[in-house]
């Protein structure tokens, strides 16, 4: 019977694409995934969501599309925290410190890249939003 290391000892050039978000960020890392996973296929609409929200492909130079990939990347690692914290996998300390840095990192990535909440979003904001409009 063949197996799969075997396999793996004849076919080196054979490039076995990710299947996880890698745990430091790598630039390039959503092309590096497996696109037939719901992950890869998660992460990409995401990207692409981000893109569209700030513009599109064509107003976004290189630094941009870098930090939005960024984006997505910390985006799944704050995912994956909060999941193992729910499930016990990790402890909450170590959880709870990380994930703070995490969110922390998130909102300034947010702030450069110019995406905010607008407040026509949060109907129980309306109110602040019209004092806000009639002082301005």
């Amino acid at each position: 019977m063949t197996r799969k290391r075997d396999i793996d000892d004849h076919l080196p050039n054979l490039k076995h694409k990710d299947q996880t978000v890698p745990a430091k960020f790598k630039p390039g890392f959503l092309s590096a995934l497996d696109g037939r996973t719901d992950l890869a296929k998660a992460l990409r609409a995401n990207y692409e969501e981000l893109v569209a929200d700030l513009g599109g492909p064509d107003e976004l130079g290189r630094v941009k599309r870098a930090l939005v990939e960024r984006f997505v990347w910390l985006e799944a690692i704050l995912q994956t925290i909060e999941h193992e914290l729910v499930s016990g996998e990790i402890d909450r300390n170590e959880a709870l410190g990380r994930w703070v840095q995490a969110v922390n990192s998130l909102s300034g990535l947010a702030k450069c890249l110019g995406i905010e909440k607008k407040l026509g979003n949060a109907p129980w904001l309306q109110p602040a939003k019209a004092t806000a409009e009639a002082k301005a």
